[in-house]
């Protein structure tokens, strides 16, 4: 399988509320995919520059490892490397203190609840830096229950070796559990295409052991 690696950073002990931020649009709970993981095809019906990653200048000591090739359509990529982009943003602008904001782009702007949970979350870390590997794996892209266009794309996450670090000496604060409970879970993003573009509109998170992420496990 082939591994997609950007240089990134994030702590194991912030993981609680950094990505689960939940819409009034869609209810949080587990999310269990309707099939298996995305695979490519031989050939991808789209070129590189249609799914371009973003870039974000993260130290050498921070990674974020996308592990699940890209969908082979079109549609299903797109809301994939949305997705990882958004990550990707999301956690720049906790290692930036919040100076970043390009993270909210990768949101539907009108979900005030929506876009009020992610800043949030965003200030909750102001005070702790991260260090270490961020691990996504076993993505899926499948359609919205009831949403007619709408994409879920459903990856585990594993934070087990990102640490987080105190600011001022950026040493790695000590105490942090690498146990997969707490450290590990199931994050379903939907998304819907406004705007001219794939826009996340709700956000749900499951920890292991609980529910279907029981399948995450690392």
């Amino acid at each position: 399988m082939r591994t997609r690696s950007y240089g990134a950073l994030l702590g194991a002990a912030m993981l609680a509320g950094m990505t689960a931020c939940a819409s009034s649009s869609t209810p949080a709970g587990g999310f269990q995919p309707a099939g298996g993981p995305a695979t490519p095809a031989s050939a991808p019906a789209y070129s590189a520059a249609e799914v371009a990653t973003a870039h974000f200048p993260f130290p050498s000591g921070i990674h974020i490892d996308f592990q699940t090739p890209l969908p082979s359509g079109l549609q299903p990529a797109r809301a994939a490397v949305t997705y990882e982009n958004y990550q990707l943003a999301y956690y720049y602008a906790i290692y930036s203190r919040g100076e970043s904001k390009r993270y909210l782009s990768y949101l539907y702007r009108s979900d005030v609840p929506l876009v009020a949970a992610a800043q949030a979350s965003v200030r909750k870390y102001d005070g702790e830096g991260f260090t270490g590997t961020l691990r996504f794996y076993d993505m899926t892209v499948q359609p919205t229950p009831g949403q007619p266009g709408g994409l879920d794309v459903s990856a585990c996450v594993n934070q087990q070796r990102l640490f987080s670090t105190d600011r001022a000496t950026g040493r790695v604060i000590p105490g942090q559990s690498t146990a997969p409970a707490g450290n590990v879970s199931l994050e379903t993003y939907s998304l819907d295409e406004l705007e001219g573009s794939w826009k996340i509109v709700a956000i749900a998170s499951t920890y292991y052991p609980h529910g279907a992420a029981k399948g995450c496990y690392p």
